[in-house]
């Protein structure tokens, strides 16, 4: 089932994210406004490929507009995911980690949507070109 692959593969990215976030916030004292970038970025790289070869199974379909709508998904749900975190810090006084596993339950709906239905929709046959 698609959506249990997807969810396995999305609680596989959020514990790293909650890793990459915890080094850089303790490990290289960074701000918490980068370290949620920098975090969200090493979770999506994960995200892609798991999805691409695992949730998907897309791995025959052409990689180049798969990243690049994937692309759009990250400039999506990573301008969520700053908002929300900023917002729970910022008004609601949350730490960045509540404000992650808020923001994270945000981008996993939009993502699923985007993921199934454009990013790596089945590309109809005899329409693919390479396999690059």
């Amino acid at each position: 089932m698609i959506i249990v692959r997807f969810l396995a593969v999305g609680a596989c990215a959020a514990a790293l994210q909650f890793l990459v976030l915890w080094l850089l916030l303790h490990g290289a004292g960074l701000p918490y406004q980068p370290a949620t970038l920098l975090a969200y970025a090493a979770s999506v790289v994960f995200h892609f490929l798991a999805n691409r070869y695992f949730t998907f199974r897309a791995s025959t379909s052409p990689r180049g507009p798969q990243l690049l709508r994937y692309g759009v998904l990250l400039v999506v749900n990573g301008v969520l995911t700053l908002g929300i975190v900023t917002a729970c810090v910022e008004w609601a006084g949350t730490t960045p980690y509540a404000a992650t596993l808020v923001a994270i339950g945000a981008t996993v709906m939009v993502g699923f949507g985007l993921s199934r239905y454009w990013v790596f929709a089945p590309v109809p046959a005899g329409t693919e070109r390479s396999h690059g």
